[in-house]
């Protein structure tokens, strides 16, 4: 049997416009980074997503961020070597973020409440209404809402959006990645001249 030739990615970041570096420097860098994402993975699904830093004295805080800069100019230049020090660097702040959150009396965030990444932002969902005060004050950046608000936007979006309905209907694996607006749905609403 033939092997199927994977598409060359360092042709695909030349064409996007991107430091180009060797297809081995780049498979090294996103072995390091899956890594990365694994080990944080797990401490944002016990902590919350970016609530950890929050959680510790401001001198770790700073600390961690000064180690984030690092890490993300690292990847910035596609400097392996580096990136591999950097996240190994990074994922023992990670430990001593939750360990001195503990030892402030933090709480891991458990099942009340659900957090994740969208457009830049930090969503967190809580179960109930009573839990949306203090999730927020934990959380104070974060976009915080329960389960019936989020079932009351979700109601009001999909009566407007049906094709995304539609299509989650269709395609019951499907999953909404973005949500845009396009100016041919502020071109289709305009008044019609007669």
């Amino acid at each position: 049997m033939r092997r199927v030739k994977k598409p060359d990615a360092t042709a695909l970041r030349r064409m996007m416009g991107t430091k180009v570096t060797s297809e081995a420097t780049y498979r090294k860098i996103q072995n390091y980074l899956t890594e990365y994402d694994r080990v944080v993975s797990d401490y944002e699904r016990r902590w919350g997503v970016e609530r950890l830093p929050n959680l510790v004295s401001p001198e770790l805080r700073g600390r961690f961020w000064q180690q984030m800069d690092k890490l993300n100019d690292a990847i910035h230049r596609d400097a392996a070597v580096d990136v591999e020090h950097h996240v190994a660097v990074t994922l023992r702040a990670y430990g001593a973020l939750e360990k001195e959150a503990i030892a402030l009396g933090g709480k891991e965030i458990g099942m009340d409440v659900w957090t994740a990444h969208a457009d830049g932002k930090v969503v967190a969902i809580a179960r109930d209404e009573q839990a949306v005060k203090p999730i927020k004050e934990d959380m104070p950046d974060a976009l915080v809402y329960c389960v019936q608000e989020v079932a009351v936007i979700l109601a009001k979006w999909s009566e407007q959006n049906t094709l995304a309905v539609q299509v989650k209907d269709t395609f019951p694996g499907a999953t909404v990645s973005a949500v845009k607006k396009t100016d041919l749905e502020d071109k289709l609403d305009d008044e019609i001249p007669f």
